[in-house]
């Protein structure tokens, strides 16, 4: 654990409202919780997950009631497979905070441990409630994915299409939205459909995972 650092020279670094969270969570621990929490950061910034473990972990034990620690804990312990660890700590962040805005993760820890069903309210929470599209397509994936593993490519698909798959606007997550589809509508037996996905994602980002090659296989 590096020295505490003085309050003036780590509040700067954070966002208003995380430094009230810490302040209200850690009394006369403040400048140790919150110098543990920018290392962190700084930690998972440069991939060190363990060390960004290491210092989340001391962070809630001084502060365990702070809602942006657990959070992090969570985050960090899902980047690091620690899957039933996190779905600990994204609880804990949930009730704390009131918020369903990591229940994506959520879904994916359920999933991994085996709770599809759970997986699934922890989505349809998500998306009836106030959270950024983005998000609720990571849900959506999860659920697609868990459905594809008990081998219904109908039902996967379905999930996908509860968001638009022709958008106007095409965001970053359309690219994955559109790979899983192809991937079902292959497993399905639908090339061309198959083939539609890949060229949509092809004329927005060559270079997407393997797309390109795919597709040159599918014109061979």
């Amino acid at each position: 654990m590096p020295p505490a650092r003085h309050q003036e020279s780590v509040r700067p670094r954070l966002p208003s409202s995380v430094y009230r969270d810490l302040k209200a969570a850690s009394g006369t621990q403040l400048d140790n919780v919150a110098a543990a929490f920018v290392d962190a950061g700084e930690a998972l910034a440069d991939d060190d997950v363990p060390r960004a473990i290491t210092l989340l972990t001391d962070a809630k034990q001084r502060a365990s009631r702070s809602a942006v620690v657990r959070e992090s804990l969570g985050i960090a312990l899902y980047l690091g497979g620690r899957f039933k660890d996190a779905a600990r700590e994204l609880a804990a962040y949930r009730r704390l905070s009131g918020r369903v805005d990591q229940n994506h993760l959520l879904a994916d820890c359920a999933r991994a441990n085996g709770q599809p069903e759970k997986a699934e309210d922890l989505v349809d929470e998500m998306i009836t409630a106030d959270i950024p599209a983005d998000r609720i397509a990571e849900g959506l994936l999860v659920i697609a994915g868990a459905r594809a593993d008990r081998g219904d490519p109908d039902a996967a698909l379905a999930a996908l299409h509860r968001m638009d798959l022709e958008p106007r606007t095409v965001e970053p997550y359309h690219l994955r939205l559109w790979y899983l589809a192809a991937d079902l509508e292959e497993q399905r037996g639908d090339a061309d459909a198959a083939a539609g996905y890949l060229q949509a994602i092809a004329t927005v980002d060559p270079e997407f995972l393997d797309v390109a090659e795919r597709l040159a296989t599918s014109d061979a």
